[in-house]
Order: C-alpha cells, then structure tokens, then sequence
C-alpha cells in the first residue's frame, strides 16, 4: 500500500505544472525579457565586423596580347642556353609564340598574383597607407605596433576554392565595410603591379642570360680560332721545311725555275689555291718549278700574319659567322624595348574581380542572439520557478502539524 502511495506521490501532474508555470506566468516573463536584454547588450558591446567574399578569376587572355613576345624570348633561352647557333628563324620574334607553356595568359597571372598576395606585404602596406589617409578609421590610426598591423592584414585573404573546378575567393573580415572594400582593392593593385614588376624583371633577367651566353659563345669561338691559328702556324711550318728541301735540290740540279713551270703544271697543284684554302697535301715534286719560284713562296710563307694564316682555314668561315652573329644578336636590345614599352601598361584588368558588387554581411546577427536570447531566458526563468516551488513544498512537508 506504500508502494502504491510513493508511486502516486512521484507522478508528474501535467496539469498542475502548467497551473504553476501559469502563475509565475509575469516572473518568467520579466526573466525572458531580462535575458533578451542582456543578449542585445552584450551584441551591441562586441566590435561590430563584416564580411565581404566575392569570387576572383583569370582575366581574358586577350588582356595579355601585349605581353605574347614572352614566350619567344623563353624559347630564344632555351636555345641560348643549349648553346644552338643563332638563326634567322631564332630571331624571328613571332616564332613558337603559340606554345602553351611559355605564354603568359591570364591563370598564369592569376597563379602569380595569389602567390604574391599571400605574403601579405602589398595588404600591410595599404593598411600603412590608409593610416596616413584622413578617412582612416580610429582604429586603423591608433595601431603603431607592427605585430597588430600584421594581425589586421591576415584578415584579408585570398583563399583555394572549394571545388577544384571553383574560382578563387578574395575576402575580407573588418570593423568598417567600406574601408575594408577600399583596403581589399588597395592591396589587389599593389599586387598587380608587384605581379607586373617581377614578370618584367624576369624578361630582363633572360635579357642579362641571353647575352651572358651570347658572350660565352663568342669567347669559346675565339678559343676555337686560337686553335686553328695554332694548326695554321704548324702547316706553315711544315710547308716552309719542305720547300726549303725541295729549292735545294732544285738548285743542285740547276733548275732555275720558269722553264719547269710547265712539267710542274702537269702534275702538282699550287700551294694557294682558287678557294684560297692552304693545300695540306705536301708535295715532292715541288723541286720542278726551280729554286726562284720556290724561294719566293718561302719569302711569302714567312711574312704571313697571323689573320691571314688564320682566313686561309677553312673552318675560319664559318666561326667567323657564329660570332659575328652573336655580337649582333638583337634579342637583349628587343627585351629592353619590349620592357620599356609594357612597364607602364594598365593592370587592373589583369584578374577579373568586382568588389563594388559584392555582398557585405555583417557579422553581428540581431535577430538570431534576440531569438537564442528569448529562449534561453524563458526556459531558465520556468526552471527557476519550479525550483523555486519544489523547494516550497519540501519545506512545508518538513514543518510538524
């Protein structure tokens, strides 16, 4: 029977629950209320920020047709470097100017451009710039310590889509919406340029490589030619010695000289040739033209200078050309121009972004902290007032009748 009573003691009585909560209806009300109001409060005592996102993409390719002699300087490098001779084709500033690889377009910028965004010193930069600026805000004015500039820039940012097939998004977090537009834009430009800069100087880098190996070339043909003045002087040499042997034995058989000319026709060649060329064959029957004729050859040979053994090669031709090829080659003086005349070269247009268009959202969100606000209140002021009447109740049973 007891079991039966404390059963019946521990049941909840709906009715009587809601007659409670009904009663202590203005209690509850006035806590909810006081909630809602410190729920406001505190919104409106937090710094208020907003959030600005808008997608950033690569521009058209079109944008960059000023900059396609690029790819053909890469290529002339390319050919620089494996140390291939220099053509009239290698000059020819429209060749492979279609391979992918070495256009500059516009993910090629866009890769670049986030790359140098990311060390956030074109964002610290606009913050100092805006410091300077009468529209700053007090709280960008006030911040001279270099480690909370450096805490502001990392707020904005330009992050990896989602998708691999998505754009790039440029974001922002920051107490002014309008400054942190202005800001945002500020640092895109500064990249641009820096973006530009460094494009152009890695031209005027290839510039500097063409050149250094245009003056490698031409010093390692010069080596060459020293090598072939070299075997020129040992030929000459070696053909002054067999003419001396041969005038002798000229002069011991009395042979004076022109009345041989025609047997020495018949059947020897002479030593200077009709190409020019130095004839490397040594002959035995030079004895026939007679002692006159060879002593003068011999007198010849000997005040032979060095450019004229040298012109008698027949490589000489030939890396004569190469060189003079490379002294003459345009390419560093086409970059220079080419520089020169893209340097000044608009780059707003190098990333497609609009950030007057895009959405500003604040992060303080009234109606949701009113919402969580009253219902947080309401449920703890009808917990409080149960409790409260629990609490009466026990007290009452312990009170002797």
């Amino acid at each position: 029977m007891s079991d039966i009573r404390q059963s019946a003691d521990d049941e909840i009585d709906l009715l009587e629950l809601f007659g409670t909560i009904w009663d202590a209806k203005w209690t509850i009300l006035l806590g909810t209320v006081s909630a809602l109001a410190v729920g406001l409060a505190a919104s409106f005592a937090i710094p208020k920020t907003y959030t600005l996102s808008t997608p950033i993409k690569p521009a058209a390719d079109s944008v960059f047709i000023d900059l396609l002699p690029i790819a053909s300087f890469k290529k002339k490098l390319t050919v620089a470097l494996d140390l291939e001779p220099v053509t009239k084709n290698a000059n020819d500033l429209s060749d492979n100017q279609n391979e992918k690889s070495d256009l500059i377009d516009g993910k090629y910028v866009l890769d670049a451009f986030v790359s140098e965004f990311n060390d956030y010193e074109e964002v610290l930069q606009a913050l100092r710039d805006r410091q300077s600026s009468a529209a700053s805000s007090e709280a960008l004015r006030s911040t001279t310590d270099e480690n909370l500039l450096r805490q502001m820039a990392i707020r904005f940012k330009i992050s990896a889509p989602a998708k691999p097939e998505g754009a790039m998004l440029a974001s922002f977090v920051w107490p002014d919406a309008d400054e942190g537009r202005d800001l945002l834009q500020s640092a895109i430009n500064l990249t641009l340029e820096n973006t530009k800069a460094q494009i152009l100087e890695d031209v005027g880098q290839i510039a500097s490589q063409i050149e250094k190996e245009n003056l490698n070339k031409i010093k390692t043909l010069n080596s060459k030619l020293g090598l072939i003045l070299g075997n020129a002087r040992i030929k000459i040499l070696n053909r002054i010695f067999h003419l001396e042997q041969q005038s002798q034995i000229a002069f011991e058989l009395g042979m004076a000289g022109a009345e041989f000319m025609n047997a020495q026709a018949s059947n020897t060649t002479y030593f200077l040739n009709s190409d020019g060329k130095i004839q490397v064959e040594n002959r035995t029957d030079d004895y026939l033209r007679g002692y006159r004729a060879i002593n003068k050859e011999i007198e010849l040979l000997k005040i032979m200078t060095d450019d004229e053994m040298v012109r008698l090669m027949p490589e000489f031709a030939d890396i004569s050309s190469e060189i003079e090829m490379a002294k003459l080659d345009p390419t560093p003086a086409t970059i220079a121009d080419f520089v020169s005349s893209v340097k000044d070269n608009k780059v707003e247009n190098w990333v497609d972004v609009n950030l007057a268009s895009a959405e500003v959202k604040s992060n303080v969100r009234l109606v949701l902290t009113a919402a969580i606000s009253l219902i947080l209140g309401g449920m703890l002021s009808i917990i409080a007032v149960l409790i409260s009447k629990a609490m009466r109740e026990r007290k009452a049973a312990q009170v002797p009748h």
